[in-house]
């Protein structure tokens, strides 16, 4: 639960336990630590949620998936916050209502507490998680969400052909593999269907109840459905419209299910098996079972972690420490763009990091911004056209700079000692390397605001001068300081006076 990079930034000592309750060894990498822990869907409960503060019912991760040791590294920017994997699950935390993309029997709806129909049902499952929360996005890209108390619970309503699917046993003496596993459907009738709803243990109102008009509404809803299945025409939400212009992840496992795997009957006209009617005939309406199940929010896990360089995984800010998977910020932000997206990213992301931290390539990771750099030896980032990097002690002194892409050298009066391979001339490929001590940061200017701050240096320097005999001295000396940055005509225009 803890990571310490030493002085001597060879070992990086590591805190691991066997489960998050557990109580762990200290081990120690002399030459890295990558995380692959997974996120932290299971820790956000207790201490920080990193702005998930909806209620998550439930996850489907690895209950080891609780783990938050890197976040508290040392200059450790955590990204990414507010998003998780999104699906919905049930009173027990069951995720498999998200598992069947294809949902077949057809008779289905999702409603909510006013009876009216939520979503397309036939969306992805991190695009249905989204209608549960509400959700705040900073100038950012950071995101907070919180509970929507009109659609914090939603409730599925299915008919006889769902429910023959979905909850029948199979002939292995499975019980029901689909809609209900867990027992938390509950059994009524159109008439009694708001009433049958309160009733249920798993009902949250959210301190707001189901609407006085669910039922008149619900009617509605369920008849315009009906109608239009029952017509063969397109369904009002949109489920299994071919020419939708949303991600349709009905149409994608209807694809691999029916026309790959073999798994699903009915998958013949148009339309079987995303949308059926409930009934047929309107009279049939009070003695047809409805079936109804709650869909509550719930996550795969987290996508919040670490910022870390892409090339190589390693964790903004540190030298020996990386990062892959879930266990880092997820580049996808609020996106889920494909079935198997965790997995896709943990195997890239993972063999990034594992050949990264295999060849040991001592060099810390920067984005740009002053900070304080690890202790240890590290390869020092090569400067740009027009840019001056220098490494320096913060009210002190400079002890090495590199500008416009010339190779690093030590700075007097106390020069740091950089050791360079390539040429001497500006070139990408000059790779130089120094034992940082303890207490350098690194910061860059551009060449004309590095001319300035040198400036206002040699000015400071002159106002300690008392008056007259050492103010050429001063110049002069600001000059050489000043030479190796490319002195242009008008720094030496500025020094003659003229």
């Amino acid at each position: 639960n803890d990571v310490v990079e030493t002085e001597d930034a060879t070992v990086v000592t590591a805190s691991v336990a066997s489960n998050p309750t557990a109580r762990g060894v200290r081990v120690a990498a002399r030459r890295a630590v990558v995380f692959a822990t997974g996120g932290k869907i299971h820790g956000l409960g207790a201490g920080e949620r990193y702005d998930v503060d909806a209620t998550v019912t439930g996850a489907c991760a690895s209950p080891f998936s609780a783990l938050d040791a890197i976040a508290a590294l040392p200059n450790v920017e955590v990204a990414n916050k507010g998003n998780i994997w999104q699906y919905e699950v049930g009173s027990t935390g069951s995720p498999i209502w998200f598992l069947w993309f294809g949902q077949p029997g057809g008779d289905f709806v999702v409603v909510d507490r006013r009876g009216h129909r939520v979503y397309n049902e036939g969306l992805s499952y991190n695009q249905r998680g989204e209608f549960h929360v509400l959700r705040e996005t900073d100038e950012d890209g950071e995101s907070r969400v919180r509970d929507d108390p009109q659609r914090k619970q939603l409730y599925l309503v299915y008919g006889p052909r769902a429910h023959a699917y979905f909850d029948a046993d199979l002939a292995d003496g499975t019980k029901g593999y689909g809609i209900n596993p867990f027992g938390d459907a509950i059994e009524t009738d159109l008439e009694n269907l708001k009433g049958a709803i309160e009733g249920a243990a798993w009902y949250d109102g959210f301190n707001v109840g189901l609407a006085n008009s669910f039922d008149r509404s619900f009617r509605v809803t369920i008849d315009d459905f009906n109608a239009a299945a029952a017509e063969n025409r397109r369904d009002p939400a949109g489920r299994g419209d071919p020419d939708g212009e949303g991600y349709e992840s009905s149409l994608a496992w209807r694809g691999f299910g029916c026309y790959l795997m073999g798994y699903h009957t009915g998958c013949g006209d148009r339309n079987s098996p995303f949308v059926r009617p409930f009934w047929g005939n309107p009279d049939a309406a009070a003695e047809t079972p409805l079936f109804v199940r709650p869909l509550n929010y719930g996550g795969i896990d987290t996508k919040m972690g670490p910022k870390a360089d892409p090339k190589t995984q390693r964790v903004l800010h540190t030298s020996r420490v990386f990062v892959a998977g879930n266990a880092a910020a997820s580049p996808f932000g609020q996106a889920y763009t494909a079935p198997g997206n965790t997995l896709g990213y943990a195997l890239v992301s993972g063999y990034v990091a594992g050949t990264a931290a295999a060849n040991g390539v001592p060099t810390f990771v920067w984005d740009g911004e002053p900070f304080l750099v690890p202790p240890g030896p590290h390869r020092l980032p090569a400067s740009a056209p027009d840019q001056v990097l220098v490494l320096h002690y913060p009210g002190r002194n400079t002890v090495a700079r590199s500008y416009g892409g010339y190779p690093w050298e030590g700075f007097m009066p106390d020069p740091l000692e950089v050791t360079c391979d390539g040429d001497d001339e500006a070139s990408a490929m000059i790779r130089c390397a120094a034992t940082l001590p303890e207490g350098l940061w690194l910061q860059a200017f551009s060449s004309r605001s590095g001319r300035r701050r040198l400036d206002e240096a040699a000015r400071r320097r002159l106002e300690d001068v008392p008056g007259g005999g050492r103010e050429d001295r001063a110049f002069a000396s600001r000059f050489l300081e000043m030479a190796t940055f490319g002195a242009d005509t008008d720094d030496i225009d500025d020094l003659l006076g003229i």
